[in-house]
């Protein structure tokens, strides 16, 4: 599984990694006490939770970027805070090491509804004469995704000893995702959540090695000067496909804040995010080996793992 670590989470030290093992967090422990007068537990997805309530006109697509398409506001306070609340009860970052859990295979509860989820916000956008998240073709796969990223970013302290900071003084710093394409491992088609607190992701022309890159690597990052700012809220809902998906790296800058080009300042927080992808080819990745076709659709537990991305 370590090697599956180094590739998927760009890590070469596998002390910083951690691997669950087969059994979901997400399956146990039964005896949580209720979250409120319902008596469901935090671990209990109501129906009432995969209804889409979202305005169509918050569609906002890009025309320099096609496949690259914002619902915003697309999640409901109730489902954030359910998948928020899902994620702590596992306790994928109940250490500052770990900052990103991965599922593949049958996906946890807190994930799973938003394959159902994305088909009917398809639905609903289509009969209000919008643009889809995604092209037909994807939309109609089964499963429609089959991996699944958490990732938690934070404003962490560190302690400097640097010779501009002679004083080894606490400086607070802003994490960040480097700008990538995702691995050609996965399918078209890329779905993200955004939680908890507003931030801006940055889109730039990918390199032509980036493209095709089978593990995250600096090196294959593009020299392109040209950048265009997107803005995630909490309850933002992202998809990529396409030259989207393909074409232009991703990534979210290292820094305590980000300015729009109006001028607002975002204050940065904790920041959660949920990406949902599809594997590709005629299996699905469980604890490193690909399993045939014939098992696909099967009731699996979810294999996960932890770690954390440089």
């Amino acid at each position: 599984m370590s090697s599956l670590n180094k590739e998927l989470f760009g890590s070469d030290d596998d002390d910083d990694d951690e691997v669950f093992g087969a059994q979901s967090p997400f399956s146990e422990p039964d005896d949580l006490p209720p979250d409120d007068a319902t008596g469901r537990t935090s671990h209990d997805f109501h129906p009432d939770l995969y209804t889409p309530s979202f305005d169509p006109s918050n569609l906002d697509l890009f025309p320099s970027i096609p496949g690259l398409v914002l619902l915003r506001s697309a999640l409901t306070h109730a489902q954030q805070s359910a998948i928020v609340r899902a994620v702590i009860d596992g306790g994928y970052f109940a250490t500052p090491e770990q900052n990103q859990t991965m599922h593949f295979g049958k996906l946890p509860p807190h994930v799973d509804w938003l394959g159902g989820w994305t088909v009917e916000v398809q639905r609903k956008l289509k009969e209000e004469g919008r643009e889809g998240l995604f092209p037909r073709a994807i939309v109609e796969r089964t499963p429609l995704f089959d991996q699944a990223i958490s990732f938690r970013l934070d404003t962490i302290l560190a302690r400097t000893h640097s010779t501009h900071h002679p004083y080894n003084c606490l400086i607070i710093l802003g994490e960040g995702i480097k700008s990538h394409v995702d691995l050609a491992r996965f399918a078209d088609g890329i779905l993200i959540l955004s939680l908890l607190t507003s931030c801006v992701m940055t889109m730039r022309p990918a390199s032509e090695a980036s493209k095709v890159a089978t593990t995250y690597n600096t090196n294959t990052l593009t020299t392109s000067t040209v950048s265009i700012p997107v803005l995630l809220r909490p309850g933002d809902v992202l998809s990529l496909s396409g030259p989207a998906r393909y074409d232009w790296e991703h990534g979210i800058e290292e820094r305590m804040f980000d300015v729009l080009p109006d001028g607002e300042r975002i204050q940065r927080g904790t920041r959660i995010s949920v990406t949902l992808r599809r594997m590709m080819g005629d299996g699905v990745v469980i604890s490193g080996e690909v399993e045939g076709e014939e098992e696909r659709g099967k009731e699996k537990e979810s294999w996960v793992t932890a770690g954390r991305r440089k």
